[in-house]
Formats: C-alpha cells, sequence, structure tokens
C-alpha cells in the first residue's frame, strides 16, 4: 500500500512503444483521425457551426429583433465561475450592440441555485420582455411556465442533465444534450453554450470584423470551461487552448487585475493549472463566501475597480480555504465508523458554511473514492452538495429519491439538493441501503492511475516537450503521471512557513532530481535514506535565474519491493 492509501494502476507497459504513442492510448487517442482532431484542430474555425444547435436561429433572430425594438432583456446566471463568465459573455456582447441588459445572479444562502420565484415576479413587474438563463433553467420547469404566461419569452441556455419535465413552454432550448439535437459536441459548459450563442449572434450582427469579436470572449469562455471541471476534449480542449492565450494576453483589466493578485510568476505564462489552481477559486469565492455579483463585477469592470475588486476576492478566498480546511476536519472527525463500513458518506451540521460543503464533498470523494454528500442547516431545511466517483452516478441516485427532496439537479459525479430536516434520517437510510446494491461487488479502494514507469535517461528537456504537447490539462486529459521506482532519498527539509511542505533529492543512476511534495509533511517520517522508494511524480520544468532544470513534483510514494 502506498504512503497516501492508494492503489497503483499503471495503465501502459508497453516498452516497445514510445512516450507519445503511450500517452495517446492511455487518452484514447487510438486511430489517425482522434491523434489528429486533438493536436491539430485549435482555431476559431475549427469549432462547429453554431446554427447546428437546436433552437439557435430562433433564439439569435428574436434577441437581434429585441436589440432593434429596445426591448428590456435579463441574463439569469449562476454564482460559480461557469456561471458568472456566461453572464458576462452574453452582458458584454448585447451591451456593445446596444441592447438593453442588465443582469441577476442568485445568491446561494438565500435563492440557492437555479430561477426562483422571488425573481420571476421583479422580472414580470419590470416589464422585461427577454430571460435568458445561463448555465441554468433547464430544471425549471414552472417558474418559466409562470414567465411565459407573463409575456417573457424565455431562452435557456444550459448543459445540466436535461430532466424529464423539460421546460417546454421556453421560447427557445439552447441545450446540445436536449432530444433531437444534432450538435456534434455534447460536453460544452455553460459558459461553452453562452460562447456559441454570441458567437452565431455575432455572425449575424452589422459587427465589423466579426472573426476577432468572438475571439474576445475565448478568455471567458475559457476560465468557466475550466472551472466548471468539463472534459477537455473536442470543442473544450479548442475553447480552453484558445482561452488561456487569451488569459495570458487580456486587455480585460479585470482579468489582468486577478491574475497581478493571485500570481506571483507574472513573467510566465499561465497554463490550464494555475488558471485552475489560481484565478478559478478566487473567482468562486465570492459567490461561496460573500455575493457573485463581486466576480462578475470583476470581470466587466474598469482599470479604475479592478485592483480593488481582485484584492476583496482575494481576501474572500482566504477565508473561503479556512473554512474548507475546518469543515473537513470535523466532516472526517463525524464520518470515522462510516469511512470504514459504508458505500456513502452523509453528514451535516449547522455550523458549516454552505458556500464550501461542495468543496468538502469534493475532497472526501477524492481522498476516499466513497460518493459524498455534505449538508449545512438553512431554516428548517438541509441544503447539500453531493461528488461521486465514475462508478457511482449521484444525479441518478438523488432522482430516486425526488420525493424526498425540494430541489435537486445537476450531473453523474457532482450534484446539490434540499431536503426537509424532518426527512434526514430517512433520506440518509434509504441513500446508504441505494449505495450499497448500486456499489455491491464493486471495488471502490482508493486508486491511482499511472501513465508508465520512467527511467533516468528519460528524464529530460525531450521528455518534457513531449508532455507539453498534450496540454492543456484538465479532466479527460490529466497532466501525465510517472512511476520512478528504486530511488534513495536524501536531504529532506522541510518547506513553507506552514510546515504542511517538504522537499528531497531524489539519487537514482548516480543522477539527483529535487522532489517538491506538497502537504506530505506529515508522511516525512515514512522517506527512509537506508530505503529505496518508489514515486509516483509529475515532471515540472523550474525556471530561476534564466536558468532551467527539471525537478519532481511528488503524488504518492511507497517502498521499493523490487
Amino acid at each position: 500500500m502506498s504512503i497516501i492509501g492508494k492503489k497503483w494502476k499503471i495503465l501502459n507497459q508497453d516498452n516497445t512503444k514510445n512516450l507519445f504513442k503511450k500517452l495517446c492510448e492511455n487518452r484514447n487517442l487510438t486511430c489517425e483521425e482522434s491523434v489528429d482532431d486533438f493536436f491539430n484542430k485549435k482555431q476559431l474555425e475549427d469549432l462547429h457551426d453554431p446554427f447546428l444547435m437546436k433552437n439557435m436561429e430562433l433564439s439569435v433572430q428574436r434577441i437581434l429583433k429585441a436589440i432593434k425594438e429596445q426591448e428590456r432583456i435579463i441574463i439569469f446566471g449562476d454564482y460559480d465561475v461557469d456561471g458568472v463568465t456566461s453572464s458576462a459573455i452574453l452582458y458584454d456582447l448585447l451591451k456593445t450592440l446596444g441592447a438593453k441588459v442588465s443582469y441577476r445572479l442568485p445568491d446561494r444562502l438565500n435563492d440557492g441555485y437555479g430561477l426562483n420565484l422571488r425573481f420571476i415576479q421583479e422580472i414580470i413587474a419590470l416589464d422585461v420582455k427577454i430571460l435568458i438563463t445561463v448555465d441554468c433553467g433547464i430544471a425549471n420547469k414552472e417558474l418559466i411556465q409562470t414567465a411565459a404566461e407573463n409575456g417573457i419569452d424565455v431562452i435557456v441556455t444550459d448543459h445540466h442533465t436535461v430532466p424529464e419535465e423539460f421546460p417546454d413552454s421556453a421560447y427557445a432550448v439552447l441545450h446540445p444534450q436536449q432530444k433531437d439535437c444534432t450538435y456534434p459536441y455534447k460536453e460544452l459548459t455553460g459558459a461553452g453554450v453562452a460562447f456559441k450563442f454570441a458567437q452565431a449572434i455575432i455572425m449575424n450582427s452589422d459587427l465589423p470584423d466579426k472573426h476577432l469579436f468572438i475571439q474576445n470572449y475565448f478568455d471567458l469562455a475559457g476560465l468557466g470551461t475550466l472551472s466548471d471541471l468539463a472534459p477537455l476534449t473536442g470543442e473544450n480542449r479548442i475553447i480552453v487552448k484558445n482561452g488561456l492565450y487569451h488569459i495570458n494576453r487580456s486587455p480585460r483589466h479585470g482579468i489582468k487585475s486577478l491574475i497581478k493578485a493571485a500570481w506571483k510568476n507574472i513573467d510566465k505564462e499561465l497554463k490550464s493549472t494555475d488558471v485552475s489552481f489560481y484565478l478559478a477559486p478566487r473567482l468562486n469565492a465570492a459567490g461561496r463566501i460573500q455575493s457573485p455579483y463581486y466576480a462578475l463585477q470583476l470581470l466587466l469592470s474598469t482599470e479604475k475597480d479592478a485592483e480593488k475588486l481582485a484584492l476583496y476576492l482575494n481576501k474572500l478566498n482566504q477565508t473561503r480555504r479556512m473554512e474548507t480546511q475546518k469543515c473537513m476536519e470535523e466532516a472526517e472527525n463525524l464520518l470515522l465508523e462510516d469511512i470504514k463500513k459504508e458505500k456513502i458518506l452523509i453528514a451535516w451540521s449547522k455550523d458549516w458554511h454552505l458556500g464550501i460543503i461542495g468543496l468538502v464533498a469534493g475532497k472526501l470523494n477524492e481522498k476516499y473514492n466513497i460518493p459524498s454528500i455534505i449538508m449545512t442547516q438553512n431554516n428548517n431545511q438541509l441544503v447539500g452538495s453531493a461528488r461521486s466517483p465514475e462508478i457511482f452516478n449521484i444525479i441518478q441516485a438523488l432522482t430516486y429519491h425526488k420525493k424526498l427532496l425540494p430541489h435537486f439537479g445537476g450531473h453523474k459525479q457532482a450534484a446539490g439538493f434540499s431536503l426537509e430536516l424532518k426527512d434526514f434520517e430517512e433520506f440518509k437510510n434509504s441513500l446508504r441501503e441505494y449505495a450499497s446494491n448500486e456499489l455491491k461487488n464493486k471495488n471502490i479502494s482508493p486508486k491511482l492511475e499511472i501513465d508508465c514507469e520512467i527511467e533516468t535517461p528519460e528524464i529530460n528537456f525531450d521528455t518534457y516537450s513531449v508532455i507539453e504537447k498534450f496540454e492543456p490539462f484538465g479532466v479527460a486529459n490529466n497532466e501525465p503521471i510517472f512511476l520512478f521506482r528504486n530511488t534513495r532519498v536524501s536531504n529532506l527539509r522541510e518547506l513553507g512557513s506552514t510546515g504542511k511542505h517538504i522537499s528531497f533529492n531524489s539519487i537514482k543512476d548516480s543522477k539527483s532530481f529535487r522532489c517538491i511534495a506538497f502537504n506530505f509533511a506529515q508522511y516525512s517520517n515514512l522517506f527512509l535514506e537506508d530505503k529505496k522508494m518508489d514515486l509516483v511524480i509529475k515532471l515540472n520544468k523550474n525556471t530561476w535565474q534564466n536558468n532551467e532544470n527539471l525537478e519532481f513534483q511528488l503524488i504518492d510514494a511507497a517502498i521499493s519491493t523490487q
């Protein structure tokens, strides 16, 4: 067993193949066409025609009519980065086109996810003619019907699981997974769908240089796609690849200020992992801890306001990190026995912050590879976030219990819901039984997938260049990790002010490689200089004073057995 308790699985042990072929096979790039699509499709022209999406022409013409006749439009988004960037894309474009447009975002605590009756009543009173939902709406059949009955044309743009109760009273639904939609790529995020809508509107507008104008929204679409943990395949890969290019060169004041506030290596370009680690959490912190309007206002801000807003998001993110750590520790203490015997983890406390329960559910799921539900109390209800490994469909599990759930929605591996406090015991017991049946005879022990083994002569800049070809990394295209066997550890020391991290030298075949191990200080006594170790690593390039070196980032380790 490894230091962190995971079972290792080496995906490719065919030593007759070079590293490039191994990494391709591990990502199901097994034919010439798939390899060509993955590596060579990267331009705006490589995206699908947005008018292949069902109801796109209808939606575009309605928006252009509203702009011409100065009908009032309101965009309703979500409080996460995907929802905020979706809102920013369409608001910025419609404002540029001269539309009479404004936006609204829900409050996580008071409103919850998606449309709500208070908002619908507000827009009826304001004589709004068009409501555009972004990153939400597909599960709000009754509220959309209420809006439609009051003369509001609702255009739903969403990517969440299409429910049985489809919002058929909407003026139009833009969703690549809806019935009879022939759009070729089905994995777009909310920001991805909003980007395609924007692309279609621009193509039918009077704007000069339409090609350049569409590209202006790659940065926002890339941010939303990376932040929502969408698979980086097909169009998502193209959107993120272009998004990263524009994020690093962004004329958008808010993004520039956020990078300056969050990213210390200002002379180095951000990669996908940097965006996910530095930018996305700060944007998400607004909706988690305070109000999502701060994040949206930053993305739409002038130079005057951008720095102040970015620094405030930094402060909110620090609060978010402390709350998350506290909740994680308390949840693990509550679940000590359940972790050993249950097929699903379920816990709640009135003291846990609503904005971070999803993060804690995700951490539990990742650490123990067990479906995890974390809830907090809001008056007489529990509000919950659920995360699950690929082996378990969490939205299907919640759908099975829908009679107990006033509200729920999400994806196969991530969902949210509300539950009456009085129904908690029934819900917990029934869900435990459901999970036990679904996962019967299935191995749910935590595992770590390793691309392949690597030997000392392969640790060079040619290998690193091969790895770079697979950027950007994310879901369905993880950063390659390698097994480096039979190495000795020396010069182990603590890193950072928190004392959580360590570094050491990995010595093999008369070569020494520096290894950084984040959050491994608690295991430092297991790294013995008189024992050979097997290391699971990522290969990173470190630049210091114009000198480039390769170093390891530790993922896991174990005492060598060979």
